[in-house]
């Protein structure tokens, strides 16, 4: 779900970090995700939907682009 980030058990702890961090900023911005740090469907969904709310390329992947979509939206909210 984080750029270079594989939906896997092995994920290591600043991947689980950076993934736990986006979750975090999708549920306050009232996406239905789970914050615990593992990429997985529902977290990838919220994700392509805040891409396209965002109007940035819908990968479902965050990259700096995703990011800064996040941060703008949650600094106006």
């Amino acid at each position: 779900m984080v750029a270079d980030a594989h939906p896997n058990q092995g994920q290591g702890h600043d991947e689980r970090c950076r993934v736990e961090a986006w979750q975090a900023l999708l549920d306050e911005l009232g996406y239905d995700v789970d914050v615990d740090g593992l990429s997985d469907p529902g977290s990838t969904t919220a994700t392509k939907k805040s891409q396209t709310t965002a109007k940035v390329f819908v990968t479902g992947t965050v990259d700096r682009t995703t990011w800064q979509a996040g941060r703008k939206a949650a600094a106006v909210k």
